[in-house]
């Protein structure tokens, strides 16, 4: 992949992992009412219409995957975005499945469809949105290379916002929301002030991760975000935190 620089600092990436299927096709179809994405999970209370695997073309030409779950309706509906790279709708290595007991969230509380540390689109779609699971640049199916929490990946996530905006079963008005990498990317895309950015909804972000998780106190500690690397997939590079820090 292309050579990634910050300003004139060159910066040190790794092969990723690829996924172990092929990509999709983009689809289209509708979840009826009472549908079940595995016997244990929660059965969706109200129709949804699921459009799996779309492509929205970033400024750099660079085309990432999302999947969509709205309301079965005429009416225009805004849009509240997952922006994540643990695999969209519940579809990375990392998920609840992977903590003791489920981290204490029952199977049954959840519909399966949302992603990691995201809004679940069974309780979402019916009060009335759309919710947008994002596989970011570098992830998944998504091209391009892998990057961390900064200003580029802000610029990714505001091209993100006015692609959705313009989507005909939009209203134009688009949120963001999420908890730990999908909250601390939201603070980098509202500050590039996307237009049709309505809200962001940060559940628990850092604000410095260099001083509050790659080197607290001073003292290297890449541990964590090296494994997290390890743990996501995708068929471009990553940013290598480890030789990084």
């Amino acid at each position: 992949m292309a050579p990634f620089k910050v300003g004139s600092v060159g910066v040190i990436q790794c092969p990723m992992v690829p996924p172990d299927w092929e990509p999709k096709i983009p689809s289209s179809k509708v979840l009826p009412a009472g549908y079940k994405r595995t016997p244990e999970a929660l059965a969706l209370p109200t129709s949804i219409i699921f459009d799996e695997d779309q492509v929205i073309r970033l400024r750099d030409g660079c085309r990432i995957r999302v999947d969509i779950y709205r309301p079965v309706c005429e009416e225009r509906v805004p849009a509240v975005v997952m922006w994540s790279p643990y695999g969209k709708s519940g579809s990375g290595v990392l998920n609840l499945h992977k903590f003791p007991f489920r981290a204490g969230v029952r199977s049954s509380k959840l519909s399966g469809y949302e992603s990691f540390e995201g809004l679940d689109p069974a309780t979402w779609v019916p009060k009335g949105y759309a919710i947008v699971n994002v596989d970011i640049r570098g992830i998944n199916d998504s091209e391009g290379d892998l990057r961390f929490w900064g200003t580029a990946d802000g610029r990714d996530g505001y091209d993100a916002v006015e692609e959705i905006a313009k989507l005909p079963w939009c209203n134009g008005r688009v949120a963001l929301a999420g908890n730990s990498w999908l909250a601390m990317s939201q603070w980098f895309i509202a500050a590039e002030r996307p237009p049709h950015l309505v809200c962001i909804a940060p559940l628990e972000a850092v604000s410095d991760t260099f001083r509050e998780s790659r080197c607290r106190g001073g003292v290297p500690a890449s541990g964590f975000s090296g494994l997290i690397v390890k743990m996501l997939r995708g068929r471009g590079e990553a940013e290598d935190i480890g030789l990084l820090v």
